[in-house]
């Protein structure tokens, strides 16, 4: 999608976090395989299938574009630290497609970095994630938020990539408890589709908040 697709969820961050740098880059036009390879909208990397039987397969996901994508966040990373922000600092995250990096990038990386954010996403490669992650990566609090009327990317997605995290060994705060870290934030929301809602904005605000006091 096109950055400035967030910038609704930028501005409603404005009161309470006034000083938060947003960057919003855009995502490619792809050939999109579940379009019978016609460029679709913007999207991050190919798309094969979103059949919930197999999203979290390794075999259905097109590597080489996502470790490409993952590739050049990291170097929007590295130009902020370069600028002097701590990784500590640095947040990542995205819906949909753009989740996926986020997690995709978090899971892989040596960087200290202060939170990862996933909305209405998956695990890429979800069946190899503890063969592909740092031990760096269980050190960073991630927020999960998914909408159970979503059509698009079905709830049980989510509930399974939170598994598969949990059994490689992250922990899962109680519902309760904002934020831990190291440890994930899981959030479920009806009748909420395939994008973000107001309960939804008002817990993750009050977890950005918690990780940059951290």
């Amino acid at each position: 999608m096109r950055g400035d697709g967030m910038l609704e969820l930028a501005d409603s961050f404005y009161d309470e976090h006034p000083n938060l740098k947003w960057i919003l880059p855009h995502a490619p036009i792809l050939p999109i395989t579940i379009n019978r390879g016609k460029n679709g909208n913007a999207r991050w990397y190919d798309r094969i299938t979103l059949d919930p039987e197999l999203i979290l397969d390794p075999e259905y996901h097109d590597e080489e574009g996502l470790h490409s994508i993952v590739q050049t966040i990291d170097e929007i990373i590295q130009a902020e630290v370069d600028s002097g922000i701590p990784e500590k600092k640095i947040l990542v995250g995205g819906i949909s497609q753009g989740g996926s990096v986020a997690l995709l990038l978090g899971l892989t990386t040596e960087r200290k970095l202060g939170g990862l954010i996933g909305l209405s996403t998956w695990i890429p490669f979800g069946r190899n994630v503890e063969m592909i992650m740092t031990r760096q990566a269980k050190e960073i609090p991630i927020f999960l938020a998914h909408g159970k009327e979503d059509p698009l990317v079905v709830y049980s997605i989510a509930e399974s990539s939170l598994s598969l995290l949990t059994k490689s060994g992250f922990q899962q705060l109680d519902s309760t408890i904002t934020f831990v870290r190291p440890g994930i934030l899981f959030k479920g929301y009806s009748p909420l589709t395939h994008w973000f809602g107001d309960e939804e904005i008002d817990d993750l605000s009050e977890w950005v908040g918690e990780v940059l006091k951290d």
